[in-house]
């Protein structure tokens, strides 16, 4: 692996950044591999790029590292992007604002979203009333709906094959169905002064039947849940990354 990394052009210190960005994961590892493949993909000409590593459907891509790793392996400044990402993993928990993350490679597109309970059920609690229940139940059948919530325009073709929602607030209260996973998410939930901050993640994979028209998502987040002010978005898109700031006037990412 170090001597392939080598070959391509990658320095040392940013193969070392990969190992951080996956918390010091065996090379040997999926998500390594998977990271790997796809940093080589984006410091190549698209013309070079050949057959790709596709996705295990059943698997979740860990998309946060790949945006913090494209801009940094590209511009050679990997502690830089070591900051970021530990940045981004302890990221401040903000009421309304929620963040949106979105690879693309080969036909197949992996969304991340991940926000405060608060603004997805209302509360941040663990639930305890069957009004609770009923929220969080009403809240994980929305963000399940991914084709409703993610419209990419209709010629790119694209449509959901798996997604799985993750909260600490979920713990015991959704087993595995549909092929659809809930399971506890780690380190999102701390006690400040006897306030509870809890997140609510979900993980999207999308198969395009013509990925290399895909040029507009159009984000309906903000009319399911109410409580969503801003969506902070960052994509990468074979060699081309962005960012946008959506809100419910403006909810489209243009690529």
């Amino acid at each position: 692996m170090r001597q392939h990394l080598g070959q391509q052009g990658l320095h040392e210190s940013q193969l070392v950044a990969v190992r951080s960005a996956l918390g010091g994961q065996a090379e040997t590892s999926w998500h390594f591999k998977k990271l790997y493949y796809i940093i080589i993909h984006l410091s190549r000409p698209i013309s070079q790029l050949g057959c790709t590593m596709h996705l295990d459907r059943h698997r979740s891509l860990p998309i946060l590292p790949i945006l913090a790793l494209a801009t940094g392996l590209m511009s050679g400044t990997p502690l830089a992007v070591e900051h970021d990402h530990e940045h981004r993993r302890h990221g401040a928990h903000v009421h309304g604002v929620a963040a949106l993350n979105l690879a693309l490679e080969g036909n197949e597109v992996q969304i991340e979203l991940g926000s405060p309970a608060a603004n997805i059920v209302g509360f941040e609690h663990a639930p305890s009333s069957p009004d609770d229940h009923a929220a969080l139940d009403k809240a994980v059948a929305t963000l399940e709906d991914g084709d409703t919530l993610f419209r990419f325009n209709a010629d790119a073709g694209c449509r959901m094959e798996t997604v799985t929602v993750t909260s600490e607030m979920l713990d015991g209260e959704h087993d595995n169905h549909d092929g659809h996973a809930h399971n506890e998410s780690e380190e999102h939930e701390h006690d400040h002064a006897g306030e509870t901050h809890s997140d609510i993640e979900a993980a999207y994979h999308f198969e395009c039947e013509a990925p290399d028209t895909l040029r507009r998502l159009t984000v309906e987040v903000f009319e399911a849940f109410p409580g969503m002010e801003e969506i902070k978005v960052q994509y990468v898109i074979e060699r081309k990354q962005g960012a946008a700031s959506l809100t419910a006037k403006d909810h489209v990412v243009r690529f």
